[in-house]
């Protein structure tokens, strides 16, 4: 767009949150046909029907509670923990064991207010968590990408005006069949192809990575590096492990795991960097 000379496009963030279009929104707004009450929420958070799962159990038991309480749905719940295991198996046991009473989710869910989440429908609540916690780096990681390349994206999907519109209707109009976005599609239908229209959603996500290229050899080196070892939180010969089987997994496993390597290789240039910063100038 740079190259053609545009400064100023229309982009499309915003429209996931409004109309429900990501996957685990998609279950959400599958839930919400059930009956929804407060005291079966209460009764759900004190005697959980399914047991916890293992991971997220064993890192909040509050979260694991909140879950079943808030009938987040299943899917979501299973992702979350497939991917808190692989996290919890990279770390350190001794880190592990200085942890284990510590509860990080119970000092993020300070910042909400639970009790108002309580009956509430499940697509709502799903979508409140992601935009008070995920949206906002997300909205500007993707607004980087644009000022690197002088390029400015207005976002009609986030008007505030529009928002609020669209949070006041009845559930049941953002979700008809299976079709994603149903609504927005319904409302665009007079102003754009057909071709479009029926579009398939394609997320806009970065390679998850291959053994063999470029950036997944930088990161290898990263933390195959001796410093690596010197990083209290995470055990050195675990994320060697990790990095052996990393090829093996399927597209949506590397894809799911990627941000993983990106946050242990962010930890070992800090590491290194602050190690620089402690020595005195002659060793440097």
């Amino acid at each position: 767009m740079r190259d053609a000379g545009i400064k100023a496009v229309i982009g499309g963030e915003g429209a996931d949150e409004l109309f429900g279009g990501y996957s685990f929104a998609q279950g959400a707004l599958g839930e919400s046909r059930r009956p929804r009450s407060p005291l079966a929420a209460l009764a759900r958070f004190v005697r959980p029907r399914r047991h916890p799962p293992a991971s997220i159990g064993a890192t909040s038991p509050l979260l694991a509670r909140l879950a079943a309480a808030l009938r987040i749905p299943a899917p979501i719940i299973a992702t979350a923990d497939s991917l808190a295991g692989v996290h919890r198996g990279l770390l350190a046991p001794a880190f592990v064991e200085q942890q284990r009473h510590a509860d990080p989710y119970r000092r993020l869910l300070r910042d909400f207010r639970v009790r108002e989440l309580i009956g509430r429908d499940p697509f709502k609540i799903v979508m409140s968590l992601w935009l008070r916690t995920h949206f906002a780096n997300y909205l500007m990681a993707a607004e980087r990408l644009d000022m690197a390349h002088a390029v400015e994206v207005r976002l009609p999907f986030t008007d505030h005006v529009l928002f609020e519109r669209i949070r006041e209707l009845p559930i049941k109009h953002l979700r008809r069949g299976n079709r994603n976005k149903d609504l927005l599609r319904r409302i665009a239908a007079p102003y754009v192809t057909r071709r479009v229209l029926e579009s398939q959603k394609r997320p806009f996500l970065a390679p998850p990575g291959t053994p063999g290229d470029p950036l997944f050899a930088h990161i290898e080196s990263i933390l195959r590096d001796r410093t690596f070892r010197d990083v209290a939180f995470f055990e050195f010969a675990a994320v060697q492990r990790f990095l052996d089987g990393f090829g093996a997994l399927t597209v949506t496993r590397r894809r799911e795991q990627a941000p993983l390597l990106f946050v242990l290789a962010s930890c070992a240039v800090l590491h290194r960097w602050l190690a620089r910063q402690r020595k005195p100038a002659t060793q440097l």
